[in-house]
């Protein structure tokens, strides 16, 4: 069957990515997108300003049993209203995927999603485990895959943006660009300190709006936070060293 629906595919994690983790480096929630510069590990540094970080001004404390313990959430209501928009729009096709699989219910109710506007991913067995290990690669190759048979089929290849902060990486940036898909693909790498940076948001925005032609792979992280081509990341052997970068 052609899939005859045109919006990018958006693939969003959550921890690291809406959910940033400030305090693991000794910064506050309350200053992340608010004060104009922080101290982080013995250093002033801009890169939690308002010019560069989403205000973290959601929070909730979620319990999800023995099993799944306790959790300290806090995200950024302006980012997640700016993402709810463009799926609610039919701009973008808004999918979680996220080890969050078995709770993204909980998570809608949170940041106020419509779970038949926001799509989840079933990548991994949440009762043994199984698939976890890789799945979100799989995953993401799997959407590829589709892709690349829609357009065999005479149809149009949809945009795929994959957001994750662990595993949109430099190594899984190089592998999909050799893989040789059939439509653009974007992944994002936010440090998960910060989550989502507002450059990262206007690259994700500029990609869904005007996708570049052709299988292109385009990458973004703190280091090339507005977007830099996979075939100009060859020379990268492995990721940059957060520590070292701006102070962090």
């Amino acid at each position: 069957m052609v899939d005859d629906s045109s919006a990018p595919i958006v693939l969003l994690d959550f921890d690291g990515v809406l959910n940033a983790f400030p305090d693991a480096i000794g910064v506050r929630y309350e200053d992340v997108g608010v004060a104009p510069v922080v101290e982080c590990r013995g250093r002033m540094t801009d890169d939690f300003g308002p010019e560069r970080a989403f205000r973290l001004d959601g929070v909730e404390t979620v319990r999800l049993g023995r099993r799944g313990g306790t959790w300290h959430l806090h995200w950024s209501r302006e980012l997640v209203a700016n993402l709810y928009g463009l799926a609610e729009s039919g701009a973008v096709d808004l999918r979680w995927l996220s080890t969050w699989q078995p709770y993204v219910h909980i998570l809608d109710g949170l940041l106020g999603w419509d779970p038949d506007v926001v799509h989840n991913t079933h990548w991994y067995d949440p009762l043994t485990g199984r698939g976890r290990m890789g799945g979100k690669l799989h995953a993401v190759v799997d959407e590829v895959i589709r892709q690349l048979r829609i357009a065999d089929a005479d149809g149009s290849p949809r945009p795929i943006v994959w957001i994750d902060d662990e595993e949109a990486s430099v190594a899984n940036a190089l592998m999909l660009h050799g893989h040789e898909g059939a439509s653009p693909m974007l992944l994002v790498n936010p440090l998960a300190f910060r989550g989502i940076s507002r450059r990262q948001w206007e690259c994700i925005r500029r990609f869904v709006a005007d996708p570049p032609e052709g299988p292109v792979v385009v990458y973004s992280d703190t280091m090339h936070e507005d977007g830099v081509t996979a075939d100009r990341l060859h020379d990268i052997d492995r990721l940059p060293n957060l520590s070292e970068h701006r102070g962090l």
